[in-house]
């Protein structure tokens, strides 16, 4: 199998990188950033940042846009790169005239990203497997398969560098487990990768844990332990160094390190009713018609439910942000709405997918099967979705509207993660190729949902 497998992953790769990166272009060419969630006001903290660099980089305040609470990472290319289109142009209105020049290089940027980001999970793998292209393969599919990444590597927001950062993050503690020598400048490394995460979106803090989680259930000598200790709280002193100037400033000028468009409200246990926890929706609508145009399934999209909002928008627009761009000009496609509920059957199919994985990583721990780093390694990933998860609830009770596949992008991008696992543990290599040619024949029938303002292409 590995001498075929090799040939044949190969034609995996190239086929669905060729069509993602197609794709991606595409989008590129058509998507403005300012047409996603919030995507006027992060704009303008683009352009704030832009009227003072290079010189000086100043934060904008409540007046110039509602976005200004957040932290300045995911805005710094796309000023600078107003900043060069300025200085290579003759305009009156550069805000005009340089809108698609630095909002398609911003967008080029972010796929660059996306690409490391790639690279970061096959680098993963092979630490992680013997077979590492067995594990990578649906891994790499089914992160494709993910559409808000298409959405949100178009976009103009802290949470594409989240998950950036933390697969760094991850590939870094698997060599911190694999070695046994300390290396400073790994510690520095750290130290710079969290530091640049804080300054990414406020939520980046809810990744802290899973550092220290990682520290706890890594099995070494207690001196290296300790060692280790002394390493981590340096890498957190260097994070907080880089991130504390801008939670400070903001502590300033709203006496809150995470106001929220100028708010900043109490926990409130009464907030949302348990059936916001249990109500699924799929009476609402969730398989016939998941958008805002559905008056019904509205009600759980706005903050009514968790788990339809959630799942809806890791493969859906309900919302018509992306792909349904019809409800943008207060129009229909009731074609494409019944697709959108059609996706939400595929989407329960990946869960399912997921949960096996989990399932079988627990059952391969209880026979053995499983080496250290690999039981070190998604015991952590768990753990970080688990955690996250339910520091966003505490988030939401305090400032949220809601819970949605945007805010969470990390840890959504995790889910695959046990689905790969699940299908690498597959040992009849006919059955395993069916299973990647089952995850190929998804892959097609989510296309639509990768393309802004497809829509239009459906009727």
């Amino acid at each position: 199998m590995n001498k075929d497998f090799k040939k044949i992953s190969k034609y995996y790769l190239i086929f669905f990188g060729v069509i993602s990166l197609i794709i991606f272009l595409y989008n590129i060419f058509s998507y403005y950033s300012y047409q996603a969630p919030d995507g006027d006001a992060h704009n303008e903290y683009v352009y704030f940042l832009s009227i003072y660099l290079p010189d000086e980089l100043k934060l904008p305040s409540m007046v110039d846009t509602y976005e200004y609470f957040s932290p300045p990472i995911a805005y710094l290319f796309p000023a600078l790169s107003i900043v060069l289109c300025r200085n290579t142009i003759t305009s009156e209105d550069y805000k005009t005239d340089c809108l698609n020049f630095y909002d398609n290089l911003g967008q080029v940027f972010l796929l660059f990203l996306f690409i490391i980001y790639l690279i970061s999970l096959f680098l993963i793998s092979k630490k992680l497997f013997k077979n590492h292209l067995k594990f990578f393969i649906p891994l790499f599919i089914l992160t494709l398969s993910v559409s808000v990444n298409y959405q949100m590597f178009s976009s103009f927001r802290g949470e594409t560098y989240i998950m950036f950062f933390s697969s760094l993050v991850f590939l870094l503690l698997l060599t911190f487990a694999q070695s046994s020598k300390i290396n400073y400048f790994q510690y520095l490394y750290l130290g710079l990768l969290l530091g640049l995460m804080l300054l990414s979106r406020q939520w980046a803090f809810f990744f802290l844990p899973t550092v220290f989680m990682f520290w706890l259930t890594n099995r070494t000598s207690k001196e290296n332990k300790r060692r280790m200790f002394f390493g981590f709280f340096a890498s957190g002193l260097i994070s907080l160094l880089i991130a504390s100037p801008f939670y400070l400033s903001l502590q300033n000028k709203e006496n809150s390190i995470a106001a929220w468009n100028g708010d900043s409200y109490e926990i409130n246990v009464n907030k949302y009713p348990i059936s916001f926890y249990t109500n699924l929706g799929f009476s609402e609508g969730y398989f016939t018609n998941p958008t805002i145009a559905n008056s019904q399934y509205d009600e759980y999209i706005h903050g009514e439910s968790i788990l339809p909002t959630f799942l809806s928008t890791i493969w859906g627009d309900p919302n018509g942000y992306f792909s349904y761009t019809h409800l943008r000009y207060l129009e229909r496609n009731e074609t494409f709405e019944s697709y959108l509920g059609f996706v939400n059957i595929l989407g329960l199919s990946f869960i399912v997918l997921f949960i096996s994985g989990i399932v079988k990583f627990y059952k391969e721990n209880k026979r053995k099967t499983n080496n250290n780093l690999q039981i070190l390694f998604f015991n952590l990933i768990i753990f970080n979705f688990v955690s996250t998860f339910i520091f966003y609830v505490i988030w939401m009770y305090l400032y949220l509207p809601s819970i949605n596949a945007n805010y969470m992008l990390q840890i959504t991008n995790l889910l695959p993660f046990f689905g790969a696992y699940f299908i690498y543990k597959i040992k009849n290599a006919k059955n395993y190729y069916y299973a990647l040619i089952t995850l190929s024949i998804l892959f097609i029938l989510l296309i639509p949902t990768f393309i802004y303002g497809s829509s239009y292409l459906i009727n």
